[in-house]
């Protein structure tokens, strides 16, 4: 589920995962590999690896960050529209 922002009506904004680029880039292709990394759970990897509108509670950013040596910028994105 995406957040979204309506303090605006002609602006939109939505925070997406951005986790399948980012794993590519580090040779990590299997979902397996990604939960052996980051001890997550196999439901909350898969839809993670999966669903960009999915985005990772505060703790399985700490995950993804210890694992990775990663910054949470790096595999989130907040997007805005006119």
């Amino acid at each position: 589920m995406a957040i979204t922002s309506t303090d605006d009506e002609s602006t939109y904004m939505e925070i997406m995962n951005t986790l399948n680029v980012f794993l590519k880039e580090r040779g990590v292709v299997k979902q397996s590999v990604f939960i052996r990394d980051t001890g997550l759970k196999e439901a909350t990897a898969r839809r993670l690896f999966k669903d960009r509108s999915v985005y990772p509670d505060r703790a399985s950013v700490v995950s993804i960050c210890r694992a990775y040596k990663a910054q949470p910028g790096d595999f989130l994105r907040v997007g805005f529209e006119d």
